[in-house]
């Protein structure tokens, strides 16, 4: 009376299990984003590509933020960037713009031979018929300012 007829138990191996012919398809290999805790993820790419990136929010928009690729940056180092990049957050900074900001000093730093390359029409010295200055092509917020601001 007491054994149960029909059902056998199958043990549990944590591996993923044949769904049909071919290998099976575990969770990395499938293309997507996979969450690893505090807003890390691992973004896997149709071809293949690793790549960890930070979710966060600024001003009710959600970011995301790379971090890196999985080939370079293992689970450990990824999870100190993204902390770095929370703190940033939590002091008021968003941190893809200070990351903006910082490439945009070290365009500043070149050296003066690549500066030179510059033709002197480019430079604004005098205003066309309706006052204002010519477009030189340059964005005004690639510019370094020198400090981060919130």
């Amino acid at each position: 009376m007491g054994s149960k007829q029909g059902k056998t138990k199958i043990p549990r191996t944590g591996k993923a299990s044949f769904a049909g012919k071919g290998a099976p398809k575990t969770v990395a290999s499938v293309a997507g984003r996979k969450h690893y805790g505090h807003g890390l993820y691992l973004q896997i790419g149709e071809s293949g590509s690793k790549s960890w990136l930070l979710r966060y929010q600024r001003n009710g928009k959600e970011r995301w933020m790379g971090l890196g690729p999985k080939s370079v940056f293992t689970v450990k180092e990824a999870r100190a960037r993204a902390r770095a990049a929370q703190q940033q957050i939590y002091d008021g900074i968003d941190p893809l713009l200070a990351r903006r900001e910082q490439r945009a000093c070290r365009r500043c730093r070149r050296p003066a031979q690549l500066l030179s390359r510059v033709p002197p029409s480019n430079i604004i010295t005098s205003t066309n018929g309706n006052g204002r200055a010519p477009r030189t092509g340059r964005r005004s917020s690639t510019r370094c300012s020198g400090t981060l601001t919130p």
